[in-house]
């Protein structure tokens, strides 16, 4: 019986041909992600670079790699860190004609969000001055302030909207008492940058009353008012308890210009007070010496000179005078919006300023050991140039549209390939981790000023690799095909049979028929 059964197996064809059916065969098991995230942020917090592998699913030791470069908007200095930004509005009753006020007031809220809310705007702050010019003084002693802080600096979005909205119109106009105000609300301000923004309408119609120092010279035995003269003497500010300049008054106050005060002291630490002629002719001048005084403490200024439709020619060239000289230097400082629906692109211009955007460069990756770069899987071929037989690229981000996050600010380049582990090179071993890549770089630009960020080789994601393979399914079935047991094998994927003595048979096998799944066979 025993060898009757043996003769019948060995009638059997004993040689399973491997078919590339899915329904017996599974390729691409062979790989594993060791490690599967790196990044690296530069210093400043302003850009990033991230890398992220994944295996891909029906290939051998075949990998996707991902890179991500995000940038994000960058304050003025570089590196950048924080800005100080004092709103100076005109309240100024002519701001009331075409609702000007109010476009005013709705822009600078979205200037506010915009610098409070980027993701450059961790420490930066915003406070809100409005000036005007106050139709009850107690003159020549005393003038009520023709300024209100609404709101000192701050990071919260809801006070400084807040603030804004508080704004309402009152009398003349008096940009030095604005531009004193945002000085004295700087003057403690420890960030990197401290900026003044200030919106007219018009010419000035008032200003301070200018004081000096000198020496009083022969003041005599009693110290009598009248007695001595004025030694040497100049110019050193401004009296801002003493307003110049009556209501519904003009650009040039008075004919013989305007007087001031010189506070002379004698020998024996006595004071008098001498009337002079100030070198001032007009209410711009001193806003102007005023507007010196912040930019020497290293304020930037930047103004916005929104015409009132009224004003004449003289008077719009006395306010664009005034405002233009009142800028800091430089392109973008002093804007002249024509009607009042283009005041959203002044602020904005100012934002971008304000806000330097950080610029993408370019981002250059190498392959590392035992890898290969499949040049067909690259996403974005226009913009990336292959070099060394594909060991390594640089992909140029110039020309890339980034995806933006709105609110953050944010700017995302997403960049996508394929890697495979060479098993058959020399040195591979199976199972080892290998990083995917050397170093990668990621350069930007802050104002003209190149950075580089790198992810090491040694940091990269690290992926192993092994054998090629497949898993067969072999069906054992009877003299009626009837299938009667299975069972599952690993064989290299080059393999193209297997002998018998590979294959378990089934327990007390009879008389049976090997199968490759395919009964036509």
């Amino acid at each position: 019986m025993k060898k009757r059964l043996l003769s019948v197996l060995l009638t059997l064809s004993m040689v399973l041909t491997l078919l590339p059916s899915a329904a017996f065969a599974v390729e691409g098991d062979a790989g594993k992600v060791e490690k599967d995230t790196a990044s690296v942020i530069s210093g400043d917090g302003k850009a990033s670079l991230t890398k992220t592998v994944t295996k891909v699913e029906g290939a051998n030791n075949t990998f996707q790699i991902e890179l991500k470069a995000t940038t994000s908007d960058s304050t003025e200095t570089t590196p950048a860190e924080t800005s100080d930004i004092v709103l100076v509005i005109d309240a100024s009753g002519s701001m009331e004609r075409d609702e000007r006020i109010n476009t005013a007031k709705s822009e600078a809220i979205k200037f506010a969000e915009q610098v409070l809310n980027s993701a450059s705007g961790t420490g930066n702050r915003v406070a809100v001055v409005s000036f005007y010019g106050n139709a009850d003084t107690l003159y020549p002693i005393v003038s009520w302030p023709d300024y209100t802080m609404h709101c000192g600096l701050s990071n919260n979005i809801d006070a400084v909207s807040g603030a804004i909205n508080k704004i309402e119109t009152s009398g003349g106009t008096n940009i030095q008492a604005g531009i004193m105000a945002a000085r004295t609300l700087l003057q403690d301000s420890i960030a990197d940058n401290q900026v003044i923004i200030l919106l007219s309408d018009g010419e000035p119609q008032k200003s301070y009353r200018p004081v000096g120092t000198g020496v009083w010279e022969n003041c005599g035995p009693l110290h009598g008012p009248l007695s001595g003269s004025l030694g040497d003497w100049s110019w050193t500010g401004f009296d801002y308890t003493r307003e110049v300049g009556e209501q519904g008054e003009s650009y040039t106050n008075m004919t013989d210009g305007i007087n001031g005060t010189v506070v002379a002291t004698c020998i024996h630490g006595n004071q008098r007070y001498f009337d002079k002629s100030s070198p001032y002719s007009n209410h711009g001048d001193p806003t102007i010496a005023e507007a010196k005084i912040a930019k020497d403490a290293g304020y930037e200024i930047y103004t916005v000179y929104l015409r009132d439709p009224k004003d004449d020619d003289s008077a719009a060239e006395h306010a664009q005078y005034t405002l233009s000289n009142v800028a800091s230097e430089g392109d973008g400082h002093y804007l002249t919006p024509a009607e009042v629906s283009d005041l959203a692109e002044a602020f904005e211009s100012i934002a971008q300023s304000v806000l330097v955007p950080t610029e993408a460069g370019s981002v250059t990756d190498t392959m590392g050991e035992y890898v290969t770069l499949d040049l067909t899987t690259i996403s974005d071929k226009a913009n990336v140039a292959i070099f060394d037989a594909g060991k390594s690229f640089t992909w140029n981000l110039t020309n890339v549209e980034p995806v933006v996050n709105e609110e953050t600010g944010t700017k995302t380049y997403t960049l996508t390939y394929q890697v495979t582990l060479n098993t058959e090179q020399e040195g591979f071993e199976n199972g080892k981790a290998y990083a995917t890549n050397g170093d990668a770089s990621f350069t930007y630009t802050i104002k003209d000023t190149s950075s580089t960020i790198t992810i090491p080789g040694a940091d990269s994601p690290s992926v192993s690799g092994g054998p090629v393979t497949k898993t067969i399914t072999v069906k054992f079935v009877d003299k009626d095909n009837k299938e009667v047991d299975t069972d599952e094998m690993t064989v290299d994927a080059s393999a193209t049979e297997i002998a018998l003595d590979d294959i378990k048979l089934p327990t007390n096998p009879k008389f049976l028929r090997l199968m490759d799944g395919n009964p036509e066979k």
